[in-house]
Formats: C-alpha cells, structure tokens, sequence
C-alpha cells in the first residue's frame, strides 16, 4: 500500500470516530492533497541579490519575474503550470483573491509599487505554460534572505515547512558568507533535497570557478554538514540573454543547459521520491497521535469509575504542573531576551567606536569636503558597503546566538509536551511512543522594515579660499568628523533597531507557538479521557459495542501504519 493509499484511510478512520481531534484529520487531507496532485514545492532560495528572479527568468524562457538592483520580492511568487499566463493574488486581510494579466506582477511584488507591502498581499500564484511546471513542480521565488527592503513579516523562513526541496542561489562575489551559512543550518532539517547553485560566474575565470566551487563545497561539509555531490556553477545573466535570443551555443556556455537538465530528470524521475520521503516524515506522527488517543479512550473505558475519576484528577494535577513548568520556562526566556538586549545595546556602542576609524579613513582617501561629485558619490557608496558589511556580521552574531536559546527552549517545550504524553500513558498504563519530530519549527522572524544606508549630505559652505590654509584644514577635519558621527550614529542605530525587531518579533512567535502545542496537547488528552468516563456514565448498553469499534479502529490504524513503514523501505 503506497503513502496515499494509507492517508486515504487513516483520513476515512478519523472521520470514523468523531471524537478524534478534528486538526489531524485536517493535517492528513492537507498531506494527501499534496500527493494527489503531484506538486512538489522547489523554492529558490538566497540572499538578496544573488539572481534568484534572473535564475527562474532563464528557466522558464521568459522575462516574467522583475529583478534589479534594487529589492523587489517582497511576496513569495508560487509559479505553477497553467495554459496561459495569469496571476491570481492573494491578499493577508481577508479580501477575496484577484486575478491579473501577467504584465501586472510588478504592481504587487515590487517596492516601488507597492512599498513596505501596503497592498496587503500574502502570496502571488503566477501560472505559465512552461514544460517544467507541466510536470507537477512548483518553483517559489523567495524574499531574499537579508535583503534590504524586506517589509513582509512573513519571510522566507515561514517556508521551510512547506518546501520540498531547494534551489540554493549563490553567488561568486563571496561564495558564500556567514548569513547564508546560519540560514542553510536553519533549512537542513526541513528539506530533504538540495541543488546549489554558484551563480554570476561570467565575472570569473574557469580557474576562479573551480577554486569558487571547491570553497564552496568544503564550506557546505564543515559549517552545515550538507554533503552533496554537484555544484552548477552558472551564469543566469547570459542564460537569459541566450533564451532571449534563442542561442544554444550561449545557452550551454551559460551552465544553464546542464542545470535544466538535472532538473527536468528530477521532475520526470525524482519529484515523487523526494516528495513522498518529506509527507512520510508528517504522516508517521499523526497515526501516532491518533493511536496514542484511541489507547488513552479505550482504556478509561475499561476502568471502574472511580478510579477513572482519580485519574482524571491526577492528570489535571500533571497538566498543572506542566502548565506552570512551561510559565518558568517562559520567565526563563524573558530573561534571556533581555540579557541578549543588554548585550546588543553594548554591542551598538562598541560599533559606533569600531566603525568611526574607517570613516575616517574613507573621507581622507576620497578627498571630503573638497572633492568633485564623482569622488563625493564613491564615497557613500564605499559608507555603504560599510554598514551593509557590519549589517550581515551583526546579523550572523546576534541571530546564532538567538538560535542557540530558542534551540535550548524548543528541546524544553519538546521534553515538556512529551512528558504530559508519557504522564497520561501511565496513568492508564498504555505503552507511550515519543513522535519522531515533535519540534517547534524556529522562525526567526524578520522586522517591516530592515536596514538602508542613511545619506548624510555634506552641507555647502561659502567660499574660504581667503581664509588662512591651516584654518581651512581645520574647517574640513570638523565637516569630516561631523559627517563621519552622523553616518555612525545613524546607521548604527539603524542595525541594533533591525535586531532588536527580529530579537522580539521571533522571541514572541515563539511563545505563541510553543504554548499553542501545550495546549492542544493538554486540551486533546483531557478529551480522550472525558469521553472514556461519559460513555461509561450515560452508553452503559453500548460500552461493549464501542470498545470493539475503538479495537477494530487500532488494529486497522497498526496495519496501516505497518504498510506505511514497509513501503518506506522499498
């Protein structure tokens, strides 16, 4: 019996009896959905600027999705087959979903036209008629991950649990840095197959790119522990130009041509492989809840009353004591919250004084106050390389060490609900198996807004050619070091205010999330006891005739699962 086969009816057997959690029989038609309809969900995913857009541009033979120098998905782009072009967006308030012609992408995904994401969209499906969709698969194009203008709280990270596999975009300007590196440790667990790409390769030379490729494989093994066995070093720009003007010799030059291949062999041969592996990870837990209540109903109906009663009690008394195990774990977050605040208010500081000496020493170089405009514009951009370099290292610093304390509450919140399971199970003395992935997906959360470089204009003064050349070098080392505290202090705060919003905004989806399983946890086992003790107060006449139904309902739910695991091993 294949994965559909047994959703199919494990989804009949929850329907069976009502008094299972109506979420998991939710969960099951959400999985099955997902394998009738063959979609294996291939999100493209890196860093801003990287070539994502361009990437999916050249794939699909088309200039669909916008890409420049500036930001501009802020929405994830699901791309699926369709025999004409189309958009249907859909909206986070609730209004109704619309449908567009294709050339009005731009209105909805891009920040000039829709800046800091006022339109309220949640997600665009954009339909192509593009051989590689026919085949069941779903390209994401993605927000980049650290982009600048990223005004969508729900970011690249909430995806993780829905993607299949992954089109990891890099590029050779570095290979691949710090950031990328924490992000692809936070993915691992959730995806089960990757493709790495090294784009923007026409920059280099074929040494440079095997040298990238080897850096890049190296990095991969020892700061991930993803091994894999093929790197497609790539250039989406002339892949692009070649589709454009129909040139197979550029097309092959490009890298684009092997790329495409691997990934129409994996739509026609692998999608279903890979696909039915990531279901079967979601699919093996809810036979075990499900058996796990059956088991806790079934036996408290065979219990005398009192006795039930008493342990009914007893497991309020264990809900209890979880319940405030899991407040002083909360108490225990809240105080690492803040002492990571502390810690990121002195770490501003000492940026402040770290960052000063190289503005400093920028200025000098660029001639300011009294250079021309060419020299004046290289300067910022050089300011800004700055702060956008001190940006990704705080980012990497400050998110790892976040990681690190929601990692050690996810194994508490983990440990606690399993515990409230195992709790139960003795009480009724029934065996209790631990599901195989209980935990809290970490989602680190990214703010409205994130960090621009600010402009500081130097202000024009009236001529002082007149004045003595020693009280001109002092007028321009002041415009210098007041131009060098402004951009500090500005910038500055821009970063420690972008932390802090993903510190609380991540900290507080957290909290959400792991008291939300305490509670349906609690709330589900308190229900399977219940109903055990009501039918055996008020269905006296059919208490017999439901513990046969409950016994056939196991017997069927191991077979099930039974198959599920044979076939897992074919």
């Amino acid at each position: 019996m294949g994965l559909e086969q047994s959703l199919d009816h494990l989804i009949s057997l929850l329907y069976e009896y009502p008094s299972l959690p109506a979420e998991l029989a939710d969960e099951a038609k959400m999985v099955l959905n997902r394998l009738s309809a063959g979609h294996f969900h291939l999100a493209v995913l890196g860093q801003f600027k990287r070539g994502k857009s361009t990437l999916i541009n050249a794939l699909l033979g088309d200039e669909i999705l916008p890409s420049g120098v500036l930001p501009v998905t802020l929405v994830p782009v699901f791309l699926r087959f369709g025999d004409h072009p189309e958009i249907e967006i859909h909206f986070a308030n609730g209004r109704q979903p619309e449908r567009y012609p294709l050339d009005r992408l731009g209105e909805f995904v891009n920040e000039a036209n829709n800046p800091e994401n006022t339109k309220h969209v949640a997600q665009v499906d954009l339909r192509h008629p593009t051989d590689l969709l026919r085949n069941g698969i779903v390209l994401i194009d993605t927000p980049g991950v650290g982009s600048t203008l990223k005004h969508n709280t729900e970011v690249t990270l909430d995806f993780l649990p829905r993607c299949d596999a992954a089109i990891v975009v890099l590029s050779a300007d570095p290979p691949i840095t710090a950031a990328e590196v924490e992000f692809l440790q936070q993915l691992k667990p959730h995806v089960t197959r990757f493709f790495f790409v090294l784009n923007k390769i026409d920059y280099l030379d074929s040494q440079e790119v095997a040298e990238a490729c080897r850096f890049l494989n190296e990095t991969l093994k020892t700061s991930t522990g993803i091994d894999i066995p093929q790197i497609f070093a790539l250039s989406a720009r002339q892949g692009l130009q070649a589709r454009r003007e129909n040139n197979e010799v550029l097309w092959a030059q490009s890298g684009m041509a092997d790329f495409q291949g691997v990934l129409t062999e994996f739509a026609v041969n692998g999608k279903q492989e890979s696909l039915v592996e990531a279901m079967h990870r979601r699919s093996i837990n809810l036979f075990l809840k499900a058996d796990h209540l059956l088991a806790l109903e079934q036996y408290a109906m065979q219990m005398p009353l009192e006795t039930l009663e008493h342990k009914i009690a007893a497991f309020k008394l264990h809900a209890r004591r979880a319940d405030q195990q899991h407040q002083d774990m909360l108490d225990k977050l809240n105080g690492d919250a803040r002492r990571l605040r502390e810690q990121l208010e002195k770490f501003a500081v000492a940026l402040q004084e770290e960052v000063k000496p190289q503005l400093r020493a920028l200025t000098e170089t660029f001639g300011l106050p009294t250079c021309d405009k060419e020299q004046a514009a290289s300067f910022y951009q050089a300011a800004e390389r700055l702060f956008d370099r001190e940006h990704v290292a705080a980012s990497a610093q400050f998110k790892g060490i976040l990681m690190a304390i929601l990692a050690e509450h996810t194994q508490k919140a983990h440990q606690l609900r399993e515990g409230l399971r195992q709790d139960a199970a003795n009480l009724l003395d029934i065996p209790h198996i631990a599901l195989l992935s209980e935990e809290v997906v970490i989602d680190l959360a990214e703010p409205a807004w994130a960090v621009e470089f600010v402009v500081t204009h130097l202000r024009p003064r009236r001529s002082s050619k007149w004045f003595p050349q020693a009280w001109q070098h002092q007028q321009n080392l002041e415009i210098r070091e007041q131009l060098v505290n402004e951009l500090t202090v500005r910038n500055v705060e821009k970063i420690r205010w972008w932390m802090l919003r993903t510190i609380d905004e991540s900290i507080h989806n957290f909290r959400r999330k792991i008291t939300t399983e305490l509670e349906e946890t609690t709330r589900q086992i308190d229900y399977a006891l219940q109903t055990g003790y009501q039918r055996q107060q008020f269905e006296k006449e059919a208490l017999q005739e439901t513990l046969s139904v409950l016994n056939r309902l196991r017997g069927r739910l191991a077979r099930i699962q039974q198959e599920l695991e044979e076939a897992a091993l074919l």
